[in-house]
């Protein structure tokens, strides 16, 4: 019996991750593909999980077993017969319709457009299946099985389910399937769900037991005691933080270490996983152990985050989420801890699903509104600290009652004092460092134990900066650990180190403005771009003449690891030959993008029109000329505001100063060009890309046939493909065959790689960056005619006394057979991931990989 309830929870939760990914994938198009659009549709599902839940409180409250299975098997047949009407209403017979009528006409965020969206796309479905878990374990209770007087393991049953879902889809569902195909796989398993329910609500209305022997052993297992106000809050921060974890973690992760696609499954797969742990039977034996080593781990973690310990992306990465592992899994053993009888069980879970939804709530809409920086992961970590189990009280037996006062008052008074004092501390350390970075301290403490280590015969030698840098930082993270035996004090302490890191961080001197909207946190910061150039005095003709690297002043603009454009901060101090509006970066004029305005203006010298997805710093606009015509497509209002003034960027401005026509138009891109019926562009630019967000819906076989709509006869359409985890190029090339299209991709290669340091080619223009950009034509001649010729080719170069050929920049694209064209109903991702650990998982699965022809 207990196996067909796990089999039918899990199910159930299988059901639920196989919709999430397949209906927020329908919905990304069509209201802009924007991380903001994607936490929308987190709200919801949380929200309507918790309307599930509620619902299953309340059904259960009613005395008559048969009354609550009826209602709920009304309630499941419900939601089967509105995904069978959809499936023959719709064109494409899909089961989730998805209405085009609440896509917004304006520019404001669409928060209720896709609220209205999802509801009727699936929210009675959803609905039905996330009363599951809480319903069918308060059923359990009423079998009369042995195990009935404690259901909580079949919520880890639950979340097997999802977590094999959740993995099973990029890795399985997304390659096999279209979207309309995993819309009837939904359907099928709201069959198999109705089934098997109906074979547990048999099991339940015929007991192992009689009646009359269920009513002693639920007196047994109840103690009858109602959870008090301030459990249940503590069950609430339980949930809500791990949540807020979840998704800061995530954000933190592909943005400020790695902008890798699909690195959020991680972060949501272990959140799943401590759930099973936490809620397995025999998981209070690890309470201990973990209450213990999460925040050992945090502090080490802290440690080299306030340090600015040179770590590989790959350990920062396995640091972060092993801490919020640990993390997770400590406030989830808590949870089940404390949870209480069955009596009070879908109690219980209705305050783990609120506290859910408020910890979504704050990181996807709060957050973004309170806080100018990302700070609500490192809230989320200290939060979790007054959580941390704690040592035993000493007992108070024996003591009189000016003993215990006493104790009480100086267990207060330490508390108190601990934030002020590790504040102190931190700052004190940290403000030393900077001062005595120059100093001989460090190393004649090295030397020091350098010496010991010899004469005690230990091999090795210890750097100065390792003693610098565990003298500075390592006593404030020291200090917090022996407060572990309190968590208030613990707590406190890692707020106060917490607080001192990220005061740092924010008055970096290199950061000149932090700005945020829901699109992500945007800064402006000081850089320097180097040259090599010919020493002062010098004359230019003389090529043997030496040369010396020189730093010239700039800014940048940057979301998390993403640059979005650089310019010459000084008009005056810049190289030799470079003009402070020249484009930088990807745009420079000698690498891919320059070669396609130079071919744009000689076949449209005064009438040329161009478009541009993306607005970055607007470089772009560093070509453009009096009466000329530049569009920007971009979706983020923040950016607008910081490059339409030149105070830290003039492309745009000293654009419109020289008579070029510059527009802007706030909105996604493939909504705003669809509605631009009227514009026809010679040059369309699409550099979306941003964190780890692919714009898949801008790489579809419907969003390519609207770019060409939107092209001239003889106009080109550009993606920039840079990327260091995907190869895009196949992929456009199998949409350029799909649609009778011609394409060729440049790949600039500007930096040189030795003893592990990458620095800049000095034989290359200053500020040029590596690139990659694929350009495309409706006919095949207007490639081969114009980036075949002498201007798009490289000079001959001489190797071993012999002159080689001429080598073409632009090359016809090699795809491999794995890939194929997207679509707004397929998109195999993982298909160009470039990473071998993907690809011989991918070869083990049975799929072809980027290494088959």
């Amino acid at each position: 019996m207990p196996v067909l309830y796990a089999l039918t929870l899990f199910i159930s939760a299988a059901i639920l991750f196989l919709v999430q990914p397949m209906v927020g994938k329908k919905v990304l198009p069509l209201f802009g593909g924007s991380p903001a659009v994607w936490n929308t549709c987190m709200v919801f599902y949380q929200a309507v999980l918790l309307l599930g839940y509620l619902y299953a409180h309340k059904l259960t409250s009613l005395k008559s077993q048969k009354q609550q299975i009826t209602i709920h098997l009304i309630v499941l047949a419900l939601a089967g017969g509105l995904m069978a009407l959809a499936s023959s209403l719709t064109e494409s017979h899909t089961t989730v319709p998805i209405l085009t009528q609440f896509i917004p006409q304006d520019d404001a965020f669409p928060f209720l457009n896709v609220l209205a969206t999802l509801t009727i796309a699936v929210g009675v479905p959803f609905f039905a299946v996330s009363t599951s878990a809480p319903l069918l374990q308060r059923w359990f209770t009423a079998t009369g099985h042995p195990s009935a007087k404690d259901p909580y393991f079949l919520y880890a049953a639950s979340n097997v389910g999802s977590l094999l879902s959740l993995l099973s889809y990029p890795l399985l569902i997304e390659p096999l399937f279209t979207i309309t195909q995993q819309t009837w796989l939904f359907a099928g398993g709201m069959v198999l769900l109705l089934i098997f329910t109906l074979l547990c609500a048999r099991a339940t209305l015929n007991p192992l037991k009689p009646p009359s022997l269920l009513e002693p052993a639920s007196e047994i297992l109840s103690n009858e005691r109602k959870p008090t106000g301030k459990q249940a809050a503590r069950w609430l921060a339980m949930s809500l933080i791990p949540s807020s974890l979840m998704l800061g973690v995530t954000n933190h992760l592909t943005t400020d270490i790695a902008a890798i696609p699909l690195l959020w499954i991680i972060p949501l797969g272990l959140y799943l996983l401590t759930f099973i742990v936490a809620f397995a039977r025999g998981a209070h034996h690890l309470r201990g152990i973990v209450g213990l080593l999460a925040p050992v781990l945090l502090l080490l973690l802290l440690f080299t985050m306030t340090s600015g310990l040179k770590l590989t992306v790959f350990v920062q990465i396995v640091l972060h989420l092993v801490v919020y592992f640990f993390l997770v899994l400590m406030l989830h053993l808590e949870l089940a801890a404390t949870r209480p009888n069955a009596k009070y069980l879908t109690n219980f879970y209705l305050w783990i699903s609120l506290g859910g939804v408020l910890g979504g709530l704050f990181n996807a809409l709060l957050a973004p509104l309170l806080f100018p920086w990302a700070i609500e992961y490192t809230l989320a970590m200290v939060a979790a600290c007054f959580f941390v189990p704690g040592w035993k009280e000493i007992p108070s037996e024996g003591l009189s009652e000016k003993q215990i006062e006493s104790r009480t008052v100086r267990r207060i008074v330490l508390d108190v004092l601990t934030l002020p004092v590790l504040l102190i501390l931190s700052n004190t350390l940290l403000s030393f460092s900077f001062n005595t970075s120059g100093s001989n301290l460090a190393g004649n403490i090295a030397d020091g134990l350098n010496r010991m280590c010899s004469f005690a015969g230990l091999g090795g030698t210890i750097s100065s900066s390792s003693v610098s840098t565990f003298l500075f930082f390592a006593p404030p993270c020291l200090l917090a650990f022996f407060t572990l035996q309190r968590p208030v004090r613990f707590g406190l302490a890692v707020l106060g180190i917490a607080f001192v890191m990220h005061y740092v961080a924010i008055t970096n001197k290199y950061v000149i403005e932090t700005r945020r909207s829901y699109f992500g946190v945007l800064q402006i910061r000081h850089d320097t771009i180097n040259a090599y150039e010919l020493k002062k005095d010098q004359p230019e003709s003389d090529e043997d003449s030496p040369k010396q690297w020189n730093e010239y002043p700039a800014v940048m603009l940057s979301h998390g690891t993403t640059v979005h454009g650089r310019q010459f901060s000084d008009a005056t101090n810049i190289p030799v030959g470079v003009d402070r509006e020249t484009p930088l970066t990807y745009y420079h004029p000698d690498g891919p993008v320059g070669d396609l305005f130079r071919d744009t203006f000689l076949n449209h010298p005064k009438d040329v029109q161009v478009g541009m997805v993306g607005l970055g710093t607007g470089s772009v606009a560093g070509y453009m000329q009096k009466g000329q015509s530049l569009t920007f497509y971009e979706i983020d209002p923040k950016v607008l505001k910081i490059v339409e003034t030149p105070k830290y960027f003039s492309y745009f401005s000293a654009a419109k100063e020289r008579g070029a026509n510059i527009d802007v138009v706030i909105g996604d891109a493939r909504l705003t060009l669809d509605r631009a019926k009227d514009k026809k562009y010679h040059l369309l630019l699409i550099d979306a890309f941003s964190s780890d967000a692919i714009p898949i819906h801008l790489m579809t076989k419907q969003a390519m046939r609207m770019y060409m709509e939107r092209l001239t006869e003889d106009g080109l359409l550009a993606f920039h493909v840079s990327n260091r985890y995907l190869r895009l190029d196949p992929v456009l090339a199998a949409i350029a065959d799909s649609c009778g299209m011609t394409c060729m991709i440049r790949t600039d290669y500007c930096d040189i790689t030795s003893g592990g340091s990458t620095f800049a080619n000095p034989d290359l223009a200053p500020g040029r960056t590596s690139c990659g950009w694929v350009v495309l034509a409706k006919k095949p001649e207007r490639l081969e005619q114009t980036f075949t010729k002498p201007n798009y080719t490289k000079q001959a170069s001489v190797v071993g006394g012999v002159a080689m050929i001429k080598e073409t920049l632009w090359l016809p694209i090699d795809r491999p057979s794995c890939v194929t064209a997207w679509t707004d109903d397929y998109a195999d991702v993982l298909s160009v991931f470039t990473a071998p650990e993907v690809i011989k998982m991918r070869k083990a699965l049975g799929f072809k990989t980027l290494d088959d022809k």
